[in-house]
């Protein structure tokens, strides 16, 4: 991929040029080894002569992605923030970042903090990015914590990113199954219907449950349609509601194959989270109840809230734990580790790789049996409606 950078060098010059690339993180990075600054940073054809305007109105997770990227380069730099600040507004092209940018400047010229400033931006970010800015700023760190905060985003959307992709090939295997049935009952179905009836003979029982539905669907076939694209867009609807993937989800866990698994991933992003916040100094009551936010399923986020408590009563984080039963004996031993030698992030996200690890494997294995399955059914289905054609005809030349 290539970007087009605005940098300042050591001996304090503005450059402009191009650098390839994977990613926007890996640009920012090879130019700061080169000792620059990187003021701006967009990807080639989206700069101002508006090729690319149309395509950037809207604003994407990898647009924000970037830009939240080339803000914490901007704040591991010395140039002055407000300075840092105004140079991204200037070079932005999307109008909402531009919004965004503006905003957070004028918020620090008001002198308020920039946590603060970044909360007046509006961005659809993730609340941890305001409480570790917050927390930057308390201790001295700012970039670190930003850096961090970018991490931890990043680590989410790469897992959204990781299952999706593993659910690309099922979904197309069941979705042409699908199609393939519904393309027999269009055309198929129609003719031998037609056939079969004619002869005013008794037909098998298995040939009348393929005929019946065919007849039905044919009949109603402008209803029919229009019921699947209100499914299909309700279906979408579910996808992008948070509140709807969290009932899914409190609905899947009593399932006794995916209960496990996903316990194992609530479990996984909780100890990230509270690794990134006490790596960052956020104290460990503090990062107890904003960690719990994170957790998608009721009776789980309710049950590590009341760690809280115990932990400002005096218990350990371990022996609260272990005393309510959420966590595995290894995860247990871990975080009594880490209580014990101080380095209690570093146990919580040796934790978050091994739960990491867990669900990658339990979800390889669920999408293993998921593919032969989806193809046994639609085999299975097709080949009943075939055979239920074929018995039809053949016992009515039988009876002939």
């Amino acid at each position: 991929m290539q970007f087009s950078y605005r940098a300042i060098q050591s001996q304090g010059q503005t450059i402009q040029g191009h650098i390839s690339a994977s990613s926007s993180r890996e640009a920012i990075r090879l130019l700061q080894s080169q000792g620059m600054t990187v003021l701006t940073l967009q990807v080639d054809g989206t700069g101002k002569d508006g090729s690319n305007r149309s395509r950037r109105r809207r604003l994407t997770p990898k647009l924000l992605h970037l830009f939240m990227a080339q803000l914490t380069a901007l704040l591991e730099s010395s140039i002055p923030i407000d300075e840092a600040i105004k140079a991204l507004h200037e070079s932005e092209e999307n109008n909402r970042l531009r919004t965004a940018s503006a905003n957070i400047l004028k918020a620090l010229q008001n002198g308020q903090p920039f946590s603060e400033a970044l909360k007046a931006a509006q961005l659809p970010l993730p609340n941890y990015f305001y409480l570790l800015a917050r927390s930057g700023e308390i201790t001295g760190n700012l970039a670190d914590s930003m850096r961090a905060a970018s991490g931890q985003w990043e680590y989410e959307q790469e897992t959204r990113r990781r299952f999706m992709t593993a659910l690309t090939y099922p979904i197309i295997l069941i979705g042409t199954g699908i199609t393939a049935v519904l393309l027999i009952f269009i055309l198929v179905v129609p003719r031998f219907e037609s056939l079969l009836i004619k002869t005013g003979k008794e037909i098998p029982l298995i040939t009348k449950l393929i005929l019946i539905p065919g007849s039905f669907f044919n009949q109603h076939m402008p209803i029919m349609l229009l019921l699947a694209g209100c499914v299909a867009i309700g279906l979408t609807m579910l996808a992008t509601s948070g509140a709807a993937k969290r009932k899914i989800m409190e609905f899947l866990i009593h399932m006794p194959l995916l209960s496990s698994w996903i316990q194992e991933m609530e479990t996984g992003k909780w100890a990230s989270m509270m690794a990134t916040l006490l790596g960052n100094r956020v104290e460990l009551v503090q990062a107890l109840e904003l960690s719990a936010q994170f957790i998608s399923l009721t009776n789980m986020q309710r049950q590590f809230q009341t760690l809280t408590n115990a932990v400002r009563a005096g218990t350990s984080l371990s022996e609260a734990l272990l005393e309510k039963q959420l966590l595995p004996v290894t995860g247990i031993n871990l975080i009594r580790v880490g209580e014990r030698t101080g380095d209690l992030a570093d146990m919580l996200r040796s934790l978050a790789n091994l739960t990491d690890n867990s669900v990658k494997n339990r979800t390889a294995t669920l999408l293993a049996l998921l593919e032969p399955i989806a193809i046994l059914v639609i085999g299975v289905v097709i080949g009943l409606i075939m055979a239920g054609l074929i018995m039809g005809i053949t016992s009515v030349n039988e009876m002939a």
